[in-house]
């Protein structure tokens, strides 16, 4: 993977998860303050409860104003039924709940076959009488749930379609950032290996690329420099050691051609073989002055 792609890659999931974290603070918050809303209805449904028992009239005219699903259950000091209302009986209220009812409030949700999500409920006590009733309302939230979804929809398009334009700005910003970079592997592709005088062309910005190029020149300066050394360094030896055996050749061949006697000849190979002695210990110090080089 290269460097363009990971800034993409890694961009792109940085800001998508920042984006996911808000959407879901988002849609918790919205949910959190649904409930609540809920909560607050079914209490005041469940308080007019005992309306039934004060007041009939009114108790009947508030009951035109209800939830969806909406259904009342009103329970004596001995937990018996003695009110319920006509709407979708589907919760079959226990002896727990009626219990706790009479010590708090107690907020509840269930299953309903007729919806995908959750119903809700509410149970509480008031005194009346002298004597302690419980109320238990039940609804569906439809418009709370409807908005739900539609949240719920508009965060996740929105989370799609804000992914897609980050990747692609993501990718274009890395391709801009990477451009410089480019530029220079362009320029290393066109240069050969024998030519020491390539230079990069500087950059006309005073970023990462520019002081790349800068100490990438440095280098390729060095290096000249030190392919010209070693160019006259063999020059220097060559020319060093081609004058003792030049010499030594001439001794030779003067040896060859002239020496009649065998005195004459062995003075002409100690010379020769002096002559080489020098020739080698003149190798021996530059083989020593190239590893110092080294």
């Amino acid at each position: 993977m290269s460097i363009k792609q990971r800034i993409t890659v890694g961009f792109s999931v940085l800001v998508a998860a920042l984006l996911l974290l808000f959407s879901v603070f988002i849609f918790q918050t919205y949910e959190s303050y649904r409930r609540s809303q809920m909560r607050t209805r079914l209490q005041r449904r469940a308080l007019s409860a005992q309306l039934y028992l004060q007041n009939r009239r009114e108790f009947q005219r508030t009951s035109y104003l209800t939830l969806p699903e909406q259904h009342e259950v009103l329970f004596d000091d001995k937990n018996q039924r003695i009110y319920a209302s006509s709407g979708p009986d589907d919760y079959p209220v226990p002896t727990r709940l009626l219990t706790d009812a009479r010590q708090r409030e107690v907020y509840f949700t269930y299953t309903s076959r007729q919806w995908d999500a959750p119903k809700e409920g509410v149970a509480l006590s008031f005194f009346t009488g002298g004597s302690q009733y419980v109320a238990v309302v039940t609804a569906y939230d439809l418009a709370g749930r409807q908005t739900s979804r539609n949240l719920l929809f508009i965060l996740v398009a929105g989370n799609v379609l804000s992914s897609l334009v980050i990747a692609l700005v993501g990718f274009l910003f890395a391709r801009r950032a990477m451009r410089p970079f480019d530029e220079l592997i362009r320029q290393l592709d066109s240069a050969t290996v024998n030519d020491f005088s390539f230079r990069l062309t500087k950059m006309a910005t005073a970023d990462e690329a520019g002081y790349l190029a800068g100490s990438f020149n440095q280098l390729l300066g060095q290096l000249q420099k030190l392919a010209i050394s070693q160019e006259n360094f063999v020059a220097y030896a060559s020319h060093e050691l081609r004058t003792p055996l030049t010499v030594v050749k001439g001794m030779l061949e003067t040896a060859v051609a002239y020496d009649q006697t065998l005195p004459e000849a062995r003075q002409s190979i100690k010379q020769a073989l002096h002559r080489l002695e020098g020739a080698i210990d003149l190798a021996n110090d530059l083989l020593r002055l190239a590893e110092v080089e080294n």
